[in-house]
């Protein structure tokens, strides 16, 4: 079995193969291609933690497998990252194990490489602006691939804690060739924004309506639960949305249900999968002025996708190490 940590996947993870391999994993999906339920997830009892279980078949890239990730808020008072993760993949002729890759690496660019996919899609060309709000793995993570697919010229920072924002900022300065902007308030950050990412732990909105401008794009990536969400309930009813999947995002997306049960929008209010619009069966944004929005809640398809991709790559590289099984 061959093992691939942390580093290993930075490395051998670039930006555009990535975004392709999420592509191909996504139009699969939208094609019904694949096999892939909801994820199960446990409610530990005895602590606020959880894990989730995230099977899934993705025939075109010959890929069978899981994804688990646990999720330990409590773990900040020990000084450790709240979330763990590991993704297996097995051979889909036999059935062995035939790879263990680190899952939170991997789960962070396969993130990435679908917010890049959806702006790509989405955003309008001449977009010049982003904010991030968020300063976490995640929010770190995003930050080149966004810079691929736009020619930004400023990158607005926003976390609720200052110290955080000045650390994200000074992490990632070497990363951005274009000025940081580090803001007080979430709403500093987004008006005048062309391309908004929310990567926070957030529970409530920390996107309002009034903030943002006509033609606007935002990627909403933070929240996954049914009960949590980032972007308020007249935000998502003014955009037009779009997802990874519809039965995941019904089930999962607490922006789109939350704004569902105040009755401001129905399940219709979806527009399109990412890839119905990746192959042109569906619409992206038919005009500069209206504002569009990618809620993501993740698919292990898009797990599966990426840690195929990283296999091969170490293979041609003799990358990882290799251990009986």
């Amino acid at each position: 079995m061959l093992l691939l940590g942390r580093d290993d996947i930075e490395e051998l993870l670039e930006p555009a193969a990535t975004v392709a391999a999420v592509e191909a994993a996504l139009i699969a999906s939208s094609r019904g291609e694949v096999l892939q339920p909801l994820r199960t997830v446990l409610d530990l009892p005895s602590s606020a933690a959880s894990a989730l279980f995230m099977p899934a078949v993705l025939p075109a890239a010959d890929a069978l497998g899981t994804k688990l990730v646990t999720i330990y808020p409590q773990n900040r008072r020990l000084g450790l990252p709240t979330h763990h993760g590991a993704v297996l993949l097995c051979d889909a002729a036999t059935g062995r194990p035939t790879a263990l890759l680190e899952g939170a690496a991997l789960t962070a660019v396969r993130t990435a490489a679908v917010t890049a996919l959806a702006t790509r899609l989405l955003a309008r060309s001449d977009t010049r602006r982003l904010a991030v709000l968020g300063t976490g793995i995640q929010a770190e993570s995003h930050l080149p691939f966004l810079l691929a697919e736009r020619d930004f010229t400023s990158v607005a920072i926003w976390s609720p804690q200052e110290a955080s924002r000045q650390r994200f900022a000074q992490c990632v300065e070497t990363l951005v060739e274009v000025p940081l902007q580090v803001c007080d308030t979430a709403e500093e950050a987004v008006r005048g924004a062309d391309v908004i990412l929310t990567a926070t732990a957030a529970a409530d909105p920390v996107v309002a309506r009034d903030w943002i401008e006509p033609g606007a794009h935002l990627n909403a990536i933070g929240a996954s639960t049914a009960t949590r969400r980032e972007i308020d309930g007249p935000t998502v009813a003014a955009s037009r949305l779009f997802v990874e999947q519809r039965a995941a995002a019904l089930a999962e997306a607490g922006d789109l249900l939350l704004a569902i049960e105040a009755g401001l929008v129905e399940a219709t209010h979806i527009v399109a999968e990412l890839g119905e619009v990746a192959v042109g069966d569906r619409p992206g944004r038919r005009s500069d002025d209206e504002i569009t929005l990618f809620k993501s809640v993740g698919l292990a398809i898009e797990d599966l996708a990426v840690a195929r991709l990283a296999v091969d790559r170490a293979g041609r590289l003799d990358l990882g190490r290799r251990v009986d099984w």
